[in-house]
């Protein structure tokens, strides 16, 4: 074989062995370079998650630290309404408001009888929580002077709430309005002396006023002309209108767990002299 032929042979074989190189790297993209893109893709996915979920994260972060926020700021203004509405005083932890209609014509009250056993019986009922104990702690609550004030054998007050004397006031005020009918089933009744003097009527009649005007009840009442014929001026108070009550329920329970019943309890001596104790 002469020079050129052998030349011509080499180069062939150069040539073709640059065709397979070729064709290798050609196979090499054909086969790899689908699984690197599909990687690619799925990272990127990844990515794409992790960011969406890191978003996700911090949206629900800010709308929990609003909602934390706006909630803080609702017992603030709880609180400060509860603070402008109510003096310093035990039973705070047992008043919780909530609204009620004003009441109107028709509206059903069991008190809304005729004297008699019934509802002496759930004026009674009403009233037991009237006489209260109150622990040294929860004077001091009330800033209240302990000297001369009248204490229990065991150490605590003897109390009654505010409102437990002004149903007091109007329990007396019903008797003596229904007096035709009380006045034989009063055993201790004397016109002239205590509970049912003028004078205590009196007494019942300023302090109801006076806690209607600490409390007012600013709704509304608009009066409709009613053809019924039962209303002198043919007029006849309704509204819409509501108010803000406290859950009597809830306070009174809160009256009953320490209420102090007669016979229940003695009292430490009077320093003046005489003594009155709730042990018959």
């Amino acid at each position: 074989m002469g020079f050129d032929a052998l030349n011509k042979s080499s180069n062939g074989l150069a040539t073709e062995n640059l065709d397979e190189n070729e064709s290798a790297s050609l196979l090499s993209d054909k086969d790899y370079g689908p699984a690197k893109r599909k990687r690619t893709r799925h990272l990127f996915k990844t990515v794409v998650l992790i960011a969406l979920a890191y978003i996700c994260f911090l949206e629900t972060n800010i709308r929990l630290a609003v909602q934390h926020e706006k909630y803080v700021h609702f017992l603030a203004k709880c609180r400060t309404r509860i603070s402008a509405d109510s003096a310093p005083a035990p039973a705070n932890e047992a008043v919780q408001y909530a609204p009620k209609r004003i009441w109107q014509d028709g509206d059903y009250s069991p008190y809304h009888k005729e004297p008699g056993p019934e509802i002496d019986a759930l004026w009674n009922d009403l009233l037991t929580g009237q006489i209260v104990r109150v622990s040294p702690e929860e004077m001091k609550l009330q800033s209240e002077n302990l000297t001369n004030r009248v204490q229990l054998d065991d150490g605590d007050y003897l109390g009654t709430m505010s409102v437990w004397h002004s149903l007091h006031c109007l329990d007396r005020l019903r008797k003596v309005i229904h007096m035709d009918y009380y006045h034989s089933r009063i055993p201790e009744y004397n016109f002239n002396t205590g509970m049912w003097t003028k004078a205590h009527s009196d007494h019942c009649i300023e302090r109801l006023r006076d806690d209607i005007m600490c409390h007012p009840n600013v709704a509304i009442y608009i009066p409709v002309w009613d053809e019924s014929g039962l209303f002198p001026d043919g007029m006849r108070m309704i509204t819409n209108g509501e108010t803000k009550c406290v859950n009597w329920d809830a306070l009174d329970q809160w009256a009953r767990k320490r209420a102090l019943s007669a016979g229940g309890y003695t009292l430490k001596s009077n320093p003046f002299g005489r003594s009155r104790n709730g042990k018959e």
